[in-house]
């Protein structure tokens, strides 16, 4: 696996399985184990190390792989669209053909080719997770809004930042607060909220002061990504793929920073777009949309 971050480590992850699924060829066993030193050495909260979250169950095994290695040369072939082929590479009876998946799509539609087969992909990584883990984490109450603030190596935004071209800036603060506020006004009381952060809780006080605020402390990358994945609506961090991946597996209302908004392909497809907002927002700039006081007011209704 190329050594990024969860969210795109499992976008790979989703473009490589998703491939195999159409073509019925076996997939070899990902590699969750690396070590990364940048957490360790900028202090994040989490250390961005995965290789207790998974099982290696219905994959093809690393050991039979390098066996075949050592009998056979390989034919090497990177990053194929995504999609059935006609005819797979020629096998001279010599070589075997490898398939590596090992970049992601362009950073404003990271679920490209992902969208049409969204059941399949969540029920692929359910399916990966340690029954324990997942056990525990669906134990948890699911969010009513939850929020998701990307911090780690992302600095502040500056005036005058091109975010097309600054892509890990942090989203401010204040408009997560100003956000909240807003879907709380439409609700017409205090809805819960959770965060869901890199960061650490003094990094975030601007939002974790206001009432009925909670930070998740769970320091288990993969639990917080499922954890809100369960909202009933989402405030995510622009040029995020955890945000994206949360929003993805949900499928539920989520509201994405106004000014970025623009630079994204959206993730829901057509007719779930006409139900569930998904757009960006900033209540110091415009009215909110009528669907997305349209689903603010169903989650107030599904409370009563």
């Amino acid at each position: 696996m190329p050594r990024f971050g969860l969210g795109n480590m499992l976008i790979v992850w989703a473009r490589a399985v998703l491939f195999a699924e159409l073509n019925g060829f076996p997939v070899l066993s990902p590699n969750w184990n690396e070590v990364r030193l940048g957490p360790w050495l900028r202090n994040e909260r989490t250390k961005r190390y995965y290789a207790n979250l998974f099982t290696n169950q219905d994959y093809y095994s690393r050991f039979r792989y390098y066996l075949q290695k050592l009998i056979h040369q390989e034919n090497k072939f990177y990053n194929p669209l995504v999609s059935q082929v006609e005819e797979l590479y020629l096998d001279d009876g010599k070589r075997y053909n490898r398939i590596i998946f090992n970049r992601i799509p362009s950073w404003n539609d990271y679920f490209k080719d992902l969208k049409e087969h969204q059941p399949f992909i969540k029920n692929r990584l359910m399916e990966m997770i340690r029954p324990s883990l997942l056990a525990h984490i669906y134990q948890q109450p699911s969010p009513c809004i939850g929020i998701h603030i990307r911090m780690g190596d992302y600095r502040e935004p500056k005036p005058g930042d091109d975010f097309a071209i600054q892509r890990t800036t942090r989203t401010p603060i204040l408009w997560f607060a100003r956000v909240l506020q807003s879907v709380r006004d439409i609700a017409g009381y205090n809805l819960t909220a959770t965060i869901f952060s890199d960061g650490y809780p003094h990094e975030l006080q601007d939002i974790l002061k206001l009432p009925n605020v909670s930070f998740s402390s769970n320091k288990c990358a993969l639990n917080d990504l499922i954890t809100l994945s369960r909202s009933q609506l989402i405030i995510a961090s622009s040029h995020s793929s955890f945000s994206a991946w949360a929003s993805y597996l949900g499928q539920c209302p989520t509201i994405w920073y106004l000014e970025r908004f623009n630079l994204y392909e959206p993730i829901f497809l057509e007719p779930l777009q006409d139900k569930i907002f998904e757009g960006g927002y900033d209540p110091e700039v415009c009215q909110p949309p009528e669907i997305l006081k349209q689903n603010i007011k169903e989650i107030v209704e599904s409370k009563n």
